[in-house]
């Protein structure tokens, strides 16, 4: 579904430039989320989603983008905005997922990976839109861009492949 469909269609023509989604560095398509019910609201004492996001801005100077980089490089054909996409996210995904900082290398590999789909969601959306970015096709931020430098394991993120 997700090779078919234009994942920018509900924006606003004005926002249909190459330039402006090249800087978005992540997409989760919303048919990938669950749907909000009744029961998964708690019954008794809840989050206060006050606190959360006190915490979250608390959080907001921490950088983890470097801590993958002891295990793994990301190949050098990636153009900076891709990388800096893919640590902005990673650094994302691990103050929420390890908000101390501590992850094994092998969640460290998930978590760098999700970054790298997300990023490729947003690359491929550009080759459908851009014809004159589909040159560079094979640059998109994918799995394939990984290098691991201690040999971990590789662990899929979702069911999209991204090869």
């Amino acid at each position: 579904m997700i090779r078919k469909t234009d994942l920018f269609e509900d924006l606003p023509a004005v926002y249909h430039d190459s330039a402006y989604l090249d800087r978005i560095y992540a997409y989760i398509p919303g048919w990938e989320m669950d749907t909000i019910r009744g029961d998964m609201f708690c019954t008794d004492f809840g989050f206060i989603v006050d606190y959360l996001a006190e915490a979250l801005k608390a959080m907001r100077p921490l950088d983890f983008s470097g801590k993958w980089q002891e295990h793994f490089e990301l190949h050098p054909s990636l153009s900076t905005r891709d990388r800096d996409g893919v640590q902005k996210t990673y650094t994302g995904l691990m103050k929420i997922i390890h908000p101390t900082g501590e992850a094994t290398k092998e969640e460290q590999a998930e978590i760098l990976e999700c970054a790298l789909e997300l990023r490729k969601r947003v690359k491929d959306q550009l080759y459908r839109i851009d014809e004159t970015a589909s040159g560079e096709q094979s640059q998109g931020a994918g799995k394939q861009d990984i290098t691991q430098n201690a040999g971990s394991p590789r662990v899929a993120c979702g069911s999209t492949s991204l090869a």
